[in-house]
């Protein structure tokens, strides 16, 4: 989330693939250089000067990856992400807060974490859910799994490989641990389609946080894959 290109004389962010799909960052719906300082989403320092992240505030700012394949029924995919949550500003959505989505004409995928969950539709109740959800827009079918811990000490201030696996499973990895598996009953239709990271509608987005080595894959990673990735990054706990 540090590495960057020119394209057209827009600085994006590179990616790290042999694919050339790179990411255009957005700031209030406006294409913005990813190397600004004066706006977000802005490349920020968490560690090390050569180690950096992508921070985004709390309105209305993503990046934006083509989706580069027209194929029809998309099986098999891995989402993982480093993010750190920031208590700066409470949550409060229903649908959770977007690390990764794939949007497509007839279908969603969301890769998600929330603080807060409204269990009555009003009244805001802490639950730290993280999850996956899929959407098929053409029936309005939902399937969504979520890991719901006890407290919500995983959502401070250090950074977490959240992980979400699709193919006839679904399944949730916190820090290369496998926290939810179920079965998968929707096969998500999507022609071309974008990710975004980072989304969520202005003015319902309402906290800001920090997403690092952002990797999708176009297959299901096995757990042992999803393990050594997370102590690859030093997050395995």
């Amino acid at each position: 989330m540090e590495t960057l290109t020119t394209s057209w004389s827009l600085i994006v962010l590179k990616d790290l693939s042999q694919y050339w799909n790179n990411g255009t960052c957005y700031n209030s719906w406006d294409i913005v250089n990813c190397n600004g300082s004066e706006w977000w989403p802005k490349i920020v320092d968490w560690n090390a000067p050569t180690w950096k992240a992508m921070s985004f505030d709390w309105v209305d700012d993503w990046i934006i990856v083509p989706w580069k394949s027209d194929t029809g029924i998309i099986n098999d995919m891995t989402f993982i992400s480093k993010i750190k949550h920031s208590w700066a500003q409470e949550a409060n959505n229903w649908w959770g807060w977007r690390i990764i989505s794939l949007k497509g004409i007839n279908g969603e995928i969301y890769s998600r974490i929330d603080d807060t969950l409204k269990g009555d539709g009003i009244t805001p109740t802490p639950q730290g859910r993280l999850g996956i959800l899929f959407w098929l827009i053409l029936s309005w079918t939902v399937n969504e799994l979520n890991w719901i811990p006890n407290s919500l000490a995983w959502l401070d201030t250090n950074y977490h490989i959240i992980s979400n696996t699709k193919w006839n499973k679904i399944v949730n990895y916190l820090d290369g641990v496998k926290k939810t598996e179920s079965n998968n009953t929707i096969w998500l239709m999507e022609t071309k389609s974008s990710f975004y990271i980072w989304w969520a509608n202005p003015n319902t987005a309402n906290f800001s946080w920090e997403i690092e080595e952002v990797r999708i894959y176009n297959r299901s990673l096995s757990d042992q894959e999803i393990l050594q990735q997370a102590k690859n990054a030093g997050l395995y706990r």
